[in-house]
């Protein structure tokens, strides 16, 4: 039986490694594989730099983002650093 996943919530936009931020919860989610990720933000996080490698299956659920309705809320902007991002597989 899978274990249930760690779930780590992002209510900033800000690219930092506060908690609360995409990053911190990146950076968390390193040590529990199968984690979960939900935004509970809506808008545009705007990235300094490379986001950190994960190895394991990270989920980002960004459905229950303030103002979803079936079209995407919550934007990854990677342009700032030279758009190195590596990979970022979506399912829908």
């Amino acid at each position: 039986m899978p274990s249930q996943p760690i779930v780590y919530f992002v209510s900033s936009l800000e690219d930092n490694n506060n908690e609360g931020t995409l990053r911190n919860a990146l950076n968390q989610s390193k040590s529990n594989p199968n984690s979960l990720i939900i935004f509970a933000v809506a808008g545009v996080i705007t990235l300094n730099s490379s986001l950190p490698t994960i190895t394991s299956t990270v989920t980002l659920d960004a459905t229950n983002a303030p103002g979803y309705a079936g079209v995407p809320v919550v934007e990854i902007n990677c342009n700032c650093y030279n758009g190195r991002l590596k990979t970022l597989k979506t399912i829908s």
